[in-house]
């Protein structure tokens, strides 16, 4: 025998949406509350006055830009390169340490005019990369890759920027060489806005 269900029995066994949607609102109100309370239980160690003096100071572009032109120089593999700006001297500075033993050439370099060779290249071609002439000395016409690491990061001139900065730039850098053979070592000096490289005697 078929058993019937009234009408009241076919309610009762649907989920009342209603319902539903209120529990599931209660929920995401605790998920909140807890979330909200989590984060103010969180206490902050008291800044040292190191930190405080360090988040307060200004990054200025002169820091910028040696950062920027010593990521620039490393991009390519010269050998051990630190940039730095000597405040007594007001030049900046390209140390570059080259070391044969980790030098990719195809064969040692047994004197020191293969290594004067092999050096005047490398520095020819930083040279290039920053915006000289390396035959003539001149600098290139148009924006330079020195230049552009010393300017805003949105790029362009700032309305007080001096007309000789660019000029200035390339007058301030000064490109220092050591080669470290396994048998002699050679130290030597030149400018950017320059040509060839003086070794010590």
């Amino acid at each position: 025998m078929q058993k019937k269900y009234e009408k009241g029995d076919q309610l009762a066994g649907q989920k009342n949406p209603i319902k539903s949607a209120t529990i599931l609102k209660n929920i995401k109100i605790i998920l909140l509350l807890a979330i909200l309370l989590s984060f103010a239980g969180i206490s902050h160690a008291e800044q040292t006055n190191t930190i405080k003096y360090l988040a307060n100071e200004p990054l200025t572009l002169l820091d910028l830009g040696i950062y920027r032109l010593n990521r620039l120089v490393k991009e390519d593999p010269y050998g051990r390169v630190i940039v730095n700006y000597d405040w007594g001297k007001n030049k900046i500075i390209i140390h570059i340490t080259i070391v044969e033993h980790f030098v990719n050439t195809r064969r040692r370099l047994n004197n020191e005019k293969e290594v004067y060779v092999f050096v005047s290249r490398m520095v020819n071609s930083l040279r290039t990369k920053l915006g000289v002439n390396y035959q003539t000395g001149e600098i290139n016409s148009g924006y330079t890759s020195l230049e552009n690491c010393f300017r805003p990061v949105h790029g362009g001139k700032k309305k007080n920027e001096p007309e000789s900065l660019k000029e200035d730039l390339f007058d301030m850098v000064e490109i220092l060489v050591t080669f470290e053979g396994e048998n002699f070592t050679m130290k030597g000096k030149t400018v950017l806005k320059g040509t060839g490289i003086n070794f010590e005697e």
